[in-house]
Order: structure tokens, then C-alpha cells, then sequence
């Protein structure tokens, strides 16, 4: 799993948010666009099950509709 300071593509990790069923969230960077990212990996049985991929994409569409103030 990823940890603070590991980088994944263009994002730098900062810290873990939180961890659940589906998998581990971490609060990161984006190098690129300057600005923080929310990054959630998720676990291997839930990343190979179809019905759970097509959860995890309506919540991550839900998440990115939302307009969220600043995190640091």
C-alpha cells in the first residue's frame, strides 16, 4: 500500500485519510496541477469483482461533482 512520500504517477503521497471495506484512501499532491488530490487504492478481491469497480466509479464521479473548499 501506498505510504507518506511514496509517489504514484504524477501525485506525491502526504498521509493516509482513512481505510474501509473497499480499500485505503491517502490525501496527496499533484505535481502537475498544483493542488491536493484524494487517492483511493483499492483492494485486490474488490478491484477484480465488476459490480464493486462499477460502485467505486459512481463514487468517485459523485466525489469529483462536488465543489470542496481547500485541505490545506
Amino acid at each position: 500500500m501506498l505510504k507518506p512520500d511514496d509517489k504514484f504517477g504524477r501525485r506525491i503521497i502526504c498521509s493516509l485519510i482513512g481505510t474501509g471495506g473497499m480499500g485505503r484512501a491517502s490525501l496527496g499532491e499533484d505535481s502537475k496541477i498544483e493542488r491536493p488530490v484524494a487517492l483511493k487504492v483499492l483492494l485486490p478481491h474488490v478491484a477484480a469483482g465488476f459490480e464493486e469497480t462499477r460502485r467505486f466509479i459512481r463514487q468517485a464521479k459523485a466525489a469529483s461533482a462536488r465543489s470542496v473548499g481547500p485541505l490545506f
